[in-house]
């Protein structure tokens, strides 16, 4: 999908001060005595985000009419955090990303466009500052599956699924309206990989 289309449907600077606004620790020093580590805090579970403005709902359908890559990959590189501004220049919105590199094990949908693929995840630390996400931190050598924009930005946060030791993955259950009824007290499916990749098939063919 081009880049044009993707801004008209979800403006960068709006998503990212509806974003902004659930992050913490911008600006002041991290304080990690009570945190999980980076690499405990990628295997959290995905908790389920409900249909709201700030994070809409939407179905696989939905999705991959919006997404133009979806992948399946494996952590190999954390690169160092940069600051980016976004916005009018006397009211920019400053944001922190760290970009991820992620070999890719699967083109699960969309053009593919090598071996590897760089994320720029929300959060990071530079030299000034500190910024937390509620997305998934990832750490090397953990798999995941991801919906990424064009531009190698997740579409929304609730798009990027840790793999378990087990090759399944916990979405929530509005994205496969067809399998709300397996869905566990959290609003989440588990299903396997290849299963998943399936449903991506099967939806992108309707």
């Amino acid at each position: 999908m081009k880049n044009s289309v993707l801004s008209k449907l979800f403006p960068v600077p709006f998503v990212l001060v509806l974003l902004i606004l659930t992050m913490t620790g911008c600006n002041a020093a991290s304080d990690h005595t009570n945190n999980p580590s980076i690499q405990e805090q990628s295997r959290i579970k995905l908790e389920p985000v409900l249909e709201s403005a700030l994070y809409p709902a939407l179905d696989l359908k939905q999705i991959l009419a919006k997404s133009p890559r979806i992948i399946r990959g494996t952590v190999i590189a954390r690169g160092e955090s940069f600051e980016k501004s976004f916005g009018d220049s006397d009211r920019p919105i400053d944001m922190i990303y760290t970009p991820v590199t992620l070999r890719v094990n699967q083109w699960i949908y969309g053009e593919s466009s090598g071996d590897t693929i760089v994320y720029d995840e929300v959060g990071g630390e530079t030299a000034t500052k500190t910024m937390d996400s509620n997305s998934t931190k990832l750490n090397l050598a953990d798999q995941v599956v991801i919906f990424l924009n064009a531009d190698g930005y997740l579409m929304l946060p609730y798009n990027i699924y840790p793999v378990g030791v087990d090759q399944t993955i916990r979405i929530p259950a509005f994205i496969c309206p067809d399998m709300k009824s397996s869905a566990d007290a959290e609003g989440l499916v588990r299903l396997s990989v290849d299963d998943f990749m399936v449903q991506v098939e099967k939806t992108s063919m309707k």
